[in-house]
C-alpha cells in the first residue's frame, strides 16, 4: 500500500487529528474508492470529491 498526503486547512487536520478510526475509515475507503475510477470518470466527478469530503467533515465535526 502507498501513501499520499493531502494538504488541507488547519480546522480539517484538527478534526482529523481528533476523528474517531471509524470516521477515518470512512473517509480513507471514500477516498480509495474516488481514485480507483479511470482518469476520465475522475474528470466527471472530481467536483463532487469536494462535495463528499466536506459532508464527511461535517459529520466528523
Amino acid at each position: 500500500m502507498d501513501r499520499i498526503v493531502l494538504e488541507v486547512d488547519d480546522s480539517s487536520a484538527k478534526k482529523w487529528r481528533y476523528a474517531s478510526q471509524e470516521k477515518k475509515s470512512q473517509l480513507n475507503n471514500t477516498i480509495n474508492r474516488i481514485l480507483k475510477k479511470p482518469l476520465i470518470k475522475m474528470k466527471m466527478i472530481f467536483g463532487n470529491f469536494w462535495i463528499v469530503l466536506e459532508r464527511k467533515r461535517k459529520k466528523m465535526a
